[in-house]
């Protein structure tokens, strides 16, 4: 059973479970987050269907990882990613937001793995990191996969991650995968569960069905 303070005004609240151990042995490049969008089933041999969202929208159908958000968003096959808009000539500007993730150990630096694709030749494919760091990728050649590994400074425990086109045109995620050195003595979570709280002055919930494992403790 986790227990909080009930915040002001809230309305729900969910409930994170993770797998917490130890780190035992330095562990270099260790896979902290991995999605794939396996579930952006809809559109099929480039044929992108937009969903006409100039707001945010949720995209939890759409990928394997709850928590990602996104403005002028499309879904091909297996990807997903954003279009472009233009209002009095200029183009809108819109981006994908990752989930929640803790990027605070190795002194916040981390590598992110991504696998894209741009529409425009010359266009630069932005990665950044709360409003701490950010980096362009360059070089994609337009309408084929491409891959980059980058690395970014600045991550915390509640880090996000944010992507778009520096030229506000559109772009696909195939593929975000990121990574970071433990060391001896860290923390290292493994989300499991999650349950929705509605009630809004709620200060407790909890989560059933846990097993005990050697060396592993849950935390919330």
């Amino acid at each position: 059973t986790a227990n909080w303070e009930p915040a002001t005004n809230a309305t729900s609240y969910t409930l994170n479970c993770y797998e917490s151990r130890p780190v035992t042995d330095t562990s270099l490049n260790y896979t902290v987050f991995t999605e794939d969008f396996s579930k952006a089933e809809s559109g099929e041999d480039g044929n992108f269907l937009f969903l006409n969202n100039m707001d945010y929208l949720e995209l939890d159908s759409f990928a394997d990882n709850e928590g990602w958000g996104g403005s002028g968003t499309i879904l091909g096959d297996g990807m997903v990613g954003c279009y472009t808009m233009e209002v009095y000539g200029q183009p809108i500007p819109f981006e994908m937001l990752s989930p929640v993730m803790d990027l605070s150990h190795d002194d916040g630096k981390f590598m992110v793995h991504v696998d894209f694709m741009i529409q425009n030749e010359g266009e630069t494919l932005v990665v950044q990191c709360d409003n701490t760091s950010y980096i362009g990728i360059q070089g994609a050649e337009a309408g084929k996969p491409a891959h980059a590994d980058v690395e970014l400074t600045g991550g915390t425990e509640n880090s996000k991650l944010m992507f778009y086109a520096l030229g506000n045109t559109p772009f696909m995620l195939d593929k975000v995968e990121i990574t970071q050195n433990y060391k001896v003595g860290d923390e290292m979570l493994t989300k499991i569960d999650f349950r929705e709280v509605s009630d809004g002055s709620a200060g407790s919930a909890r989560i059933s069905g846990l097993e005990r494992k050697d060396g592993i403790t849950y935390a919330y």
